[in-house]
C-alpha cells in the first residue's frame, strides 16, 4: 500500500514549503469563495481531519488518495494528534523519510 500511496505524494511536496509558510495566518473559523461562489471553511493544514489529508492529496497528486490509506500510514507511524488530527508539513516529513528510507 505505501508504494502506491508515496508515488502520488511525491508530485505535491513542492507547494508544501509555501502552504507551512502561510498556515500560521489561516484563523481557524476563515471562510473563502468556492468556484461556486458559496462560502466554504477553510482548513488549516496544522490540524487537518484524515479525510481532508486524502482530498487534499488526491487533488494536488492527481492519483486518488483514500482515508484508509492516510490511516494505514498513521498506524504506520505517521504524526497524528489524540483526536487524529494531521499536521500537513509534520506529515510531509514523515513521508520524505519513509521516501529516504525505502530508496536508501
Amino acid at each position: 500500500m505505501w508504494a502506491t500511496f508515496r508515488v502520488a505524494h511525491v508530485a505535491m511536496w513542492a507547494g508544501v514549503a509555501a502552504m507551512a509558510e502561510h498556515s500560521s495566518k489561516i484563523p481557524a473559523n476563515h471562510a473563502t469563495l468556492g468556484r461556486a461562489g458559496a462560502a466554504q471553511p477553510a482548513v488549516n493544514p496544522m490540524a487537518l481531519s484524515v479525510e481532508e489529508v486524502s482530498r487534499l492529496l488526491s487533488a494536488a497528486g492527481g492519483k486518488k488518495i483514500t482515508p484508509e490509506q492516510v490511516r494505514a500510514d498513521i498506524a504506520a507511524g505517521a504524526p497524528a494528534t489524540s483526536d487524529g488530527r494531521i499536521n500537513l508539513v509534520h506529515y510531509a516529513a514523515w513521508v520524505c523519510l519513509k521516501l529516504r528510507d525505502d530508496s536508501g
